[in-house]
């Protein structure tokens, strides 16, 4: 029988399917609204057509604490060009962005890291490219409230943010463009009128860097050996040709050099002096004849060779690769070494003894490397140096490691090579002298 308050529709299909069909639509428009919250870094709509937009995002200065030790996907950006002058910067985000760098600069996606490993590394590719001054200016890219990722970079490199995003508020992207010395531009169109909180007030203005002329003094102490053959002649007789080691019983000899240099990007400039002696007293196994003088077998004789160098060198580094191990440059060189000689023997006994004196401007030419080992802690250094003219040879090799305890500071342990190959006037020397050495440098 029917109820007089009428039909009960509650459990009929079409209450339930329409029940059914609200609940998918409220469901589906909850979720929509949800990505739109959570979305912060994308716009809120899109084109009448549909397609996508960019936005700038506005850059905020700030205090680098506000990362702690957060790590963050990290590409470090680099000025590109002939220029030599080159400029650095970093761009921080987190995971759900793609980052895209455009403009005269080149990108290298890096670890993740910590605002703390940013900064080493930067430490180390400024050490390498010999820029002093200015430090990173940490921005952060906001829309709205909400924090799209970070720019670090140099005072002189300017970057501007764009996010792009489609009409439904898809995955975002980011696009970098970073170029120097010109203030930021930023289209003003292209920028929402959104409130943004101002930057915190205990940033530090820094001044641009600016290129400058990097010092060093180094001294070091050499364990250097000698061997090979001297002639002297005189008074119109040609003398023995004498080995310095097996006549004369030259030895090894300890001594100081030191070098002074001047660095201004990849310019390098080199002063050094050296004043190396080496003498041998000995009773010679055979007859020698020296400065037109006759030492019989078995005679004691005194031998002394002293060589004074003054040298002037210009590096320039033509090849830089940052990204080869950790970093790498070489370059040619181009020497001036001015060698003065002074020989001697003599035989008390018979009161005998004979000078011979030389004086040789050489011009050289070689490469150099340097090329880093350990981050910013120990580097190999390199260079071949040489010239031929005339029938005389000369030849330079040196080869060190260097550690850098200190910014101001490096210790160097290393191996050189020297050849002589000289004959002028009265004298004959074709000798060479090698060992290890140790060396301080201080860098202002």
């Amino acid at each position: 029988m029917a109820s007089d308050f009428g039909e009960d529709t509650s459990s009929s299909p079409e209450f339930r399917k329409e029940m059914h069909e609200m609940k998918v639509r409220l469901t589906v428009l909850g979720s929509v609204l949800m990505m739109c919250i959570l979305a912060g870094c994308a716009t809120t709509g899109g084109s009448a057509s549909g397609g996508s937009r960019e936005i700038a995002l506005e850059l905020r200065q700030i205090d680098g604490s506000v990362l702690g030790s957060e790590r963050l996907n990290t590409i470090r950006v680099e000025t590109s060009g002939a220029d030599s002058q080159q400029l650095y910067g970093y761009v921080l985000y987190r995971d759900g962005l793609t980052v895209q760098v455009t403009g005269q600069t080149t990108g290298k996606t890096l670890d993740k890291m910590s605002l703390k490993e940013v900064q080493a590394d930067y430490q180390r590719v400024i050490k390498e490219s010999r820029l002093s001054g200015g430090s990173l200016v940490m921005r952060e890219a906001v829309r709205g409230k909400a924090v799209c990722g970070y720019t670090a970079n140099m005072p002189a490199l300017n970057c501007t943010v764009r996010s792009t995003i489609d009409a439904l508020g898809g995955s975002s992207a980011l696009q970098v463009t970073c170029a120097a010395d010109h203030p930021a531009a930023v289209e003003p169109a292209a920028v929402e009128a959104t409130a943004v909180e101002p930057a915190g007030q205990n940033v530090t203005a820094v001044d641009a860097p600016k290129r400058a002329w990097e010092v060093e003094a180094k001294v070091s102490y050499w364990f250097s050996d000698i061997s090979g053959d001297l002639r002297i002649d005189g008074n119109g007789i040609r003398g023995s040709t004498t080995d310095l080691k097996d006549d004369l019983g030259f030895d090894r000899a300890e001594m100081g050099f030191f070098e002074a240099y001047g660095r201004y990007g990849r310019h390098r400039l080199t002063v050094g002096y050296q004043d190396a002696e080496y003498s041998g007293s000995t009773n010679i196994p055979r007859e020698i004849i020296a400065k037109g003088q006759t030492y019989p077998a078995g005679s004691l004789v005194e031998g002394n060779l002293r060589l004074q160098t003054l040298e002037l060198e210009y590096q320039y580094d033509f090849l830089r690769l940052e990204n080869f191990l950790l970093g790498m440059s070489l370059g040619v060189i181009g020497k001036i070494l001015y060698v003065e000689g002074h020989t001697s023997s003599s035989a008390p006994a018979l009161g005998l003894s004979g000078q011979g004196n030389f004086y040789a401007p050489i011009p050289m030419l070689g490469v150099g490397v340097q090329m880093g080992l350990l981050a910013h802690w120990l580097e190999f250094r390199g260079k071949v140096t040489g010239s031929t003219f005339s029938g005389n040879t000369f030849m330079g090799v040196d080869a060190a490691l260097s550690l850098t305890p200190l910014p101001y500071m490096d210790l160097t342990c290393g191996y050189k090579y020297i050849k002589y190959d000289y004959e002028q006037d009265n004298v004959m020397l074709d000798i060479t002298l090698s060992g290890p050495y140790v060396g301080l440098t201080i860098r202002y």
